[in-house]
């Protein structure tokens, strides 16, 4: 088969020195400094106000079957580089208030790069406002959310204690989610990768009203209702959760289900559940999904086995090979498989991951045939 060698020479020897010059800074701090210090400060009335965010850019070099190609500084789409700002206050009788704001600018990222579209787009998207919400809460009576941010559904089917989750966890889609599939007998373009794979994570990020409840016994019942007003439309949105989390006999467990339908008879049931054995660090997590969009009923199952162990000073390192099926995913009659392996080193002094996966995506239908395509990402993630 032909391939895109010379030119994948080419960027890799132009990304090689930047990917170097990026990551070197974060070592030599650390033989210097004492960590990374958090940005916030107190106000007069008591109130806290914090700016936070996390950059996480990488390599990414892709082999769709015809051609191979790398793409770098590229934004990880398993957790997107943003920025964000909080203020929480206090109030009589354990009452709580808050606000934040968080934004993210994937200019060029993982989840929309190609062959056919290498390009950065630096158009704004109000998509990027991932928070613009308000809050009120109580130990004893929940928590009241309002504005943009997670539906009660987000994140219900990525519950994952394996510490990989930076390059690896349901979402398989994320590490090349733009990417093509090419035909096997005519190598014309099909699919996206994200349009092969997903894993029906719930309603995600929209303008709502939540409510959560206080825990009980490790378990918290959370509710929403909404709009997806950033994307202009005004379909009703309204979901369901239940989630889990709780410590015993030197095992942390969690987990979580979830419900959601949009007022267009879409319905999405998920959940995910995954467990830790703190003395040894291994790990299992499993998920599994399906949406009933009216033509066709897409389903998923995900598996991972991991390790997560001290084996050096500076922080755990991690471990995992994950597998995920599904079935009517982009198209009737269709099967999607991706296999992954990952590994996480984490400095924690500086709140610093560096990271290398590779996974395979598989996709053919009734219709037509694709090559498998290969996926390999590294990078480094700096949280402040």
């Amino acid at each position: 088969m032909p391939s895109n060698t010379s030119r994948t020479g080419r960027i890799m020897k132009s990304v090689a020195l930047p990917l170097v010059l990026a990551t070197t800074p974060v070592w030599t701090t650390a033989a210097f400094g004492e960590g990374i210090p958090k940005i916030e400060w107190e106000l007069s009335n008591g109130g806290k106000v914090r700016i936070y965010g996390q950059i996480n850019m990488g390599l990414l070099v892709y082999d769709d079957g015809y051609e191979t190609n790398g793409y770098a500084p590229v934004d990880n789409d398993n957790s997107s580089s943003r920025i964000g700002v909080t203020y929480d206050q206090g109030l009589e009788n354990d009452w709580k208030i808050g606000a934040a704001l968080e934004v993210e600018y994937p200019a060029y990222s993982t989840n929309t790069i190609s062959v056919t579209n290498d390009e950065p787009d630096w158009t704004w998207q109000d998509k990027y406002f991932r928070k613009i919400e308000a809050y009120i809460s109580n130990d004893s009576y929940g928590k009241l959310s309002v504005g943009q941010g997670s539906m009660a559904s987000d994140t219900t089917a990525e519950v994952d204690l394996s510490g990989t989750t930076v390059i690896a966890y349901s979402k398989v889609q994320a590490t090349a989610g733009g990417q093509l599939f090419r035909d096997s007998d005519t190598a014309a373009f099909g699919p996206a990768v994200k349009s092969a794979f997903n894993n029906y994570d719930g309603l995600s990020r929209k303008v709502r009203i939540r409510y959560d409840t206080p825990k009980m016994a490790g378990f918290v019942v959370s509710a929403s209702y909404g709009e997806d007003l950033l994307a202009d439309s005004e379909t009703p949105l309204a979901d369901i959760a239940l989630k889990y989390e709780n410590k015993f006999d030197g095992f942390k467990v969690q987990g979580a289900i979830a419900y959601a339908w949009q007022e267009n008879d879409v319905e999405i049931v998920d959940g995910s559940a995954s467990i830790l054995h703190e003395a040894s660090g291994i790990n299992f997590t499993v998920a599994a999904g399906s949406q009933d969009n009216g033509s066709r009923i897409g389903t998923y199952v995900y598996g991972k086995v991991g390790l997560l162990r001290d084996f050096v000073e500076s922080g755990p390192t991690a471990f995992a090979v994950d597998y995920y099926y599904g079935e009517d995913i982009a198209a009737l009659d269709s099967t999607s498989q991706s296999f992954g392996v990952a590994v996480v080193q984490n400095i924690k002094d500086y709140n610093t991951d560096l990271y290398l996966t590779y996974r395979r995506y598989a996709y053919d239908t009734t219709k037509a045939d694709f090559e498998d395509g290969d996926a390999v990402l590294a990078g480094v993630r700096i949280k402040f």
